[in-house]
């Protein structure tokens, strides 16, 4: 049997489908999916596979395996998949127009009795905070992602370090789920809304471009654009490696410990990118330099990853 236990335990507390043998021609219809093609992709072991009510419990394996046997035509097709209401995720946004402001003043209030906190810029908000990550994180994030950097080779003409993801058994460590909560704590979006923590390593003379961490088309995504990005210094760096805004003239250097947070949307309508924040990791001259970043989403980003939506 080549089927698909080994996603039961992510979905069965994330997602429920409503299972119906009767409307499997009708939803086709829908979706504009060919019924004989749907049927074509069903597995032979698809009988034991319904008969086990894993159609319920590991959906993201029958549309892929049983879709006509499990009534899940429908969500071969992409643009019927990644919709909202197909994935039972909720259409409240992290946050409202002009919600963005109240997060950033509270931050303010919240740190005023010590001198981490600094703001860098109010319009688009830029925030350093220091001491956010301490020791024990720092060194579990090096220690489970160490020897599995890798450049991107699809980038090298604007972003010349390496970098890793924290996904799994990395973002399953106790030290990182903590860390998460964190951030939940600090921005006020749930985890959900996040994308894996990805580390990044900068020898000398490695840089990244000017870029934006959102794009316009993201609004029209299931998950929508990135609102916030924390990026999260974990070592000092010996000479070079700041992070500048050029749009802003906003230059942060890199401290053990810091946090930079920032905004790519607008306060005004949190869906819509502001190109202000462009920014880049300027080359490292002397030293070598580590970041962690998560990148943040209007809506919830972890299920539409998993249905393969991102």
């Amino acid at each position: 049997m080549k089927l698909f236990i080994f996603t039961i335990f992510i979905i069965s507390n994330v997602f429920s489908y409503n299972f119906d043998s009767e409307t499997t021609e009708q939803l086709s219809i829908n979706s504009k999916i060919n019924i004989d093609d749907c049927k074509s992709r069903d597995d032979a072991d698809c009988p034991i596979y319904t008969s086990l009510n894993l159609c319920r419990d590991d959906p993201i394996a029958a549309y892929q395996y049983c879709p006509h046997a499990c009534n899940m035509c429908d969500y071969l097709d992409i643009n019927y998949r990644c919709q909202r209401e197909h994935l039972n995720i909720s259409d409240i946004p992290a946050y409202y127009p002009g919600q963005i402001d109240e997060i950033f003043y509270g931050l303010e209030e919240k740190y005023n009795h010590t001198n981490d906190l600094n703001v860098l810029s109010d319009d688009p908000w830029i925030i350093t905070i220091d001491n956010f990550i301490n020791d024990l994180e720092i060194s579990t994030i090096l220690e489970l992602l160490d020897g599995k950097f890798s450049q991107d080779i699809n980038m090298l003409e604007w972003r010349t370090s390496s970098n890793a993801w924290c996904d799994s058994d990395c973002n399953d460590h106790e030290v990182m789920k903590s860390l998460t909560n964190k951030i939940v704590d600090l921005t006020s979006i749930p985890h959900d809304n996040y994308e894996y923590f990805q580390v990044l390593k900068y020898q000398i003379d490695e840089r990244f471009d000017p870029h934006h961490d959102s794009e316009t088309s993201d609004q029209n995504r299931v998950y929508g654009p990135r609102v916030l990005t924390l990026l999260m210094y974990l070592n000092d760096v010996e000479e070079g490696g700041e992070t500048y805004f050029d749009e802003l003239d906003v230059m942060v250097t890199p401290k053990k410990g810091r946090a930079l947070l920032w905004t790519n949307v607008q306060n005004s309508n949190p869906n819509l990118v502001d190109l202000r924040t462009r920014h880049e990791a300027k080359p490292v001259i002397n030293g070598v330099k580590y970041v962690a970043n998560r990148w943040i989403h209007l809506y919830n980003f972890a299920i539409p990853y998993l249905w393969g939506c991102s």
